[in-house]
């Protein structure tokens, strides 16, 4: 693949990538059995995300560097936002069809997976120089267990950023801003009631974004993965939503792993 990737700064080479062990992220919808490989990235030892593979030459690359092979080791992709696709536990993914892998790459698109999160990269490309593919799974083999809801928590006066996801199977993660996640198992019952609300008619009448005058209030982006396609409800504090809205953040908050 291309042995520079674009992003709109001066290159330079990338540094030499950490080997201290981290964490995994979670949360977002599998893909259809068939369409590729999940492919795990460590970035500086700290953080791992998740990306879709679907070209054959990209996946073989994939495995080549997870063998520790000589590859070009630099992922690099257009960020999509709003829907976390397989990269469980953000809110954005990376297109399958613009990654390619480098040998070096802009400065302007390198960082950690959180910073893509806070928007703090502002390219629409993500090159982390320091990513480590730590798994490649086939996709039949992360297909069991789809996501019912995802929330994303942002703001506030402490700068709060966190995500919270359901599975279909009851088993609840809450990921922080620095890649840290508690797990959870939800009892029958509790996984009946959230059903129940992310079925009712109430919410798929709901708007895509509700909005209110103010500083520092929380934005709430909650992420529906039970219907045919994912889509995302918007609100924050003080915003004029429907009652059943505000019904599923209580909800959300009483389910997080180690309470509200």
């Amino acid at each position: 693949m291309a042995a520079l990737a674009a992003c709109g700064a001066p290159a330079r080479s990338a540094p030499p990538a950490t080997e201290t062990p981290a964490p995994a992220p979670s949360p977002a919808a599998p893909p259809a059995r068939g369409a590729g490989v999940i492919v795990t990235f460590r970035v500086a030892g700290a953080e791992t995300y998740k990306i879709l593979l679907t070209d054959p030459a990209d996946i073989e690359i994939a495995r080549k560097l997870l063998a520790g092979e000589e590859a070009p080791r630099i992922p690099n992709g257009v960020v999509v936002r709003g829907d976390p696709g397989v990269n469980e536990g953000y809110s954005w993914h990376i297109d399958p069809a613009s990654v390619e892998f480098a040998d070096m790459a802009m400065e302007v698109c390198d960082g950690r997976p959180s910073d893509v999160e806070q928007q703090i990269i502002t390219s629409d490309r993500y090159c982390p120089w320091s990513a480590e593919v730590i798994a490649v799974d086939d996709i039949a083999d992360t297909a069991a267990d789809p996501l019912l809801v995802s929330l994303h928590q942002s703001g506030g006066i402490a700068g709060v950023d966190e995500t919270l996801t359901v599975y279909a199977d009851g088993r609840v993660e809450l990921t922080d801003r620095s890649g840290q996640v508690r797990a959870g198992q939800l009892a029958a019952g509790d996984l009946e009631a959230l059903r129940s609300l992310l079925e009712s008619p109430e919410l798929a009448r709901a708007e895509d974004r509700y909005q209110a005058p103010g500083a520092d209030q929380f934005v709430y982006e909650i992420t529906l993965l039970s219907g045919a396609q994912p889509r995302t409800i918007t609100t924050m504090d003080g915003a004029d939503h429907p009652a059943v809205v505000g019904q599923l953040l209580a909800e959300l908050a009483r389910l997080r792993p180690g309470g509200a």
